[in-house]
């Protein structure tokens, strides 16, 4: 049997650190669906490694602790709630990563996203009087979500992937997720909490 082979350039990507493991996966999938979608795929392809490495670049900052996590899910069921079966999926009205006044602008309306465990009464924290007011000619809502612990409930990654199999651009959403201080290499730690509204 003749073999013949022929020249070809080819992307050789190699994750080291096994806490990365699923985002590096992601990464993976992301970069083929890239390369096989476009004209030029090597110009593609250094696009994309360089927003995903830039992304890697923010880690390591210490995670974050049960009750922000809580605080992020709330943020995260918001986000589905207002991009899930729209056309639009950019998702850059949501400033709460970036320690916004508000959770949410979109245009005049602002919101700002609780998340309690409470079960008898809604009782949520204010960080600041600034935060329930409204800049001039504008509207401010405030959305509570109460939630319940729950091995049926759903974890900040599992709600991740609800937005991203939903059209959400996965690189911009975990952008967002490492401002509001999201570790990849912690979501073993992250999947133990498990919520239900």
């Amino acid at each position: 049997m003749d073999w013949t082979w022929g020249t070809g350039h080819y992307l050789d990507l190699v994750c080291h650190d096994e806490k990365l493991e699923l985002p590096f996966a992601q990464l993976c999938a992301d970069l083929l669906e890239v390369v096989t979608s476009v004209e030029n795929p090597g110009v593609e392809a250094r696009l994309h490694y360089d927003r995903w490495r830039a992304l890697f670049a923010k880690q390591g900052r210490g995670g974050l602790g049960k009750s922000e996590l809580l605080g992020l899910l709330g943020e995260l069921f918001t986000l589905a709630d207002l991009v899930i079966g729209r056309p639009q999926r950019d998702i850059t009205f949501w400033t709460g990563p970036s320690k916004a006044e508000h959770d949410f602008q979109l245009g005049s309306n602002h919101l700002e996203v609780k998340t309690t465990t409470a079960r008898n009464e809604v009782i949520v924290g204010i960080h600041g009087i600034g935060q329930l007011d409204a800049p001039a000619g504008e509207s401010l809502h405030l959305v509570v979500h109460q939630v319940t612990a729950s091995d049926l409930g759903v974890s900040v990654d599992e709600q991740i992937e609800v937005l991203v199999s939903s059209g959400v651009d996965r690189i911009a959403l975990y952008d967002k997720l490492s401002q509001a201080g999201y570790d990849w290499a912690d979501t073993a730690q992250y999947a133990q909490y498990r919520f239900r509204r």
